[in-house]
Formats: C-alpha cells, sequence, structure tokens
C-alpha cells in the first residue's frame, strides 16, 4: 500500500467563528459540507486538501504548523501585517529558500502556526523590508544541498 497524498489537515481553536474567517479571508477558503460528528467541525477546500476546524481550548503545538502555498506573496504579506498575525517567535524574518520559494509565518486565531510558501518572484526587501536569504540566517551545507519545498 502507497500514500497516495494528504487528504487534509486538521486544527484547533476555541473560536471557531473567528478561525473560519480567517482562512476564508486571508486565503479565499471556500467553505464545504461537514458531516455531523457529534460537535461542531468546520470544512474548508484549499485546492485538492481539505482543512478541518475542531473545537478546542488547549494551546496548540508551539511548532506543529500547516504550509499553505499561495501564487503571489505580497497580498498575504500586507494582510498578515494589516491584521497583526506574523509570528516574531517562531522567525522574524521572510526566508527565501536557495530553491526560490518563500516563507513566512502566522498564527491563526486559535493560535495554530501557520507557514505561507509561494515564489519569491521580483519582490525585494523594498516591498517586504523582512526578506532574507535563508543563507543570511543559518549556514547551509552539502547535507541541505537539493532542497526543495516543492517536489
Amino acid at each position: 500500500m502507497t500514500g497516495l497524498r494528504i487528504n487534509h489537515v486538521s486544527v484547533s481553536s476555541p473560536d471557531q467563528d473567528a478561525s473560519a474567517r480567517f482562512y476564508a479571508e486571508m486565503f479565499g477558503a471556500e467553505r464545504i459540507p461537514a458531516p455531523n460528528f457529534g460537535f461542531r467541525v468546520d470544512w474548508f477546500r484549499f485546492g485538492d486538501t481539505q482543512l478541518h476546524i475542531f473545537p478546542e481550548d488547549d494551546a496548540p503545538p508551539k511548532r506543529h504548523h500547516l504550509g499553505i502555498s499561495v501564487d503571489d506573496i505580497l497580498p498575504v504579506y500586507r494582510r498578515a501585517k494589516e491584521l497583526g498575525v506574523f509570528d516574531p517567535v517562531f522567525t522574524d524574518s521572510v526566508r527565501v529558500l536557495e530553491d526560490g520559494c518563500v516563507q513566512f509565518y502566522l498564527r491563526d486565531p486559535g493560535g495554530n502556526l501557520v507557514e505561507i510558501n509561494g515564489p519569491v518572484g521580483e519582490y525585494t526587501t523594498a516591498d517586504i523590508p523582512e526578506l532574507k536569504p535563508i543563507t543570511e540566517l543559518f549556514p547551509q551545507g552539502p547535507e541541505t544541498a537539493g532542497a526543495r519545498l516543492y517536489l
């Protein structure tokens, strides 16, 4: 048996309405029908993958996260700035990986860590002041050569 792909990712939130609005407004996620499990769960479509939001009052883990790919990082970066949802504890930079992909981290209303991924394109520090090559932040060596966010 071979796993084919990730079908869905689940996150928790003490305020499901706020989390639902966050994913719909920040990423244009489409709410889709969810079964009745005897408690509320919200399902959203992200391309061929789903995000499920469950009720939970406990704090989420600090480093567990979901990664969301976007086609243009600048609008998401700007919206995250407006909302004040960057996670400066996890990282205070917008990293450019050696393969040209960008990653930065947000916290959703439930406290879940969300990694944003996309192409750096023509953006510079004039557009995104925190933009830094990962090689300026951490030494890279032969063991990291060939690391690719997108397979």
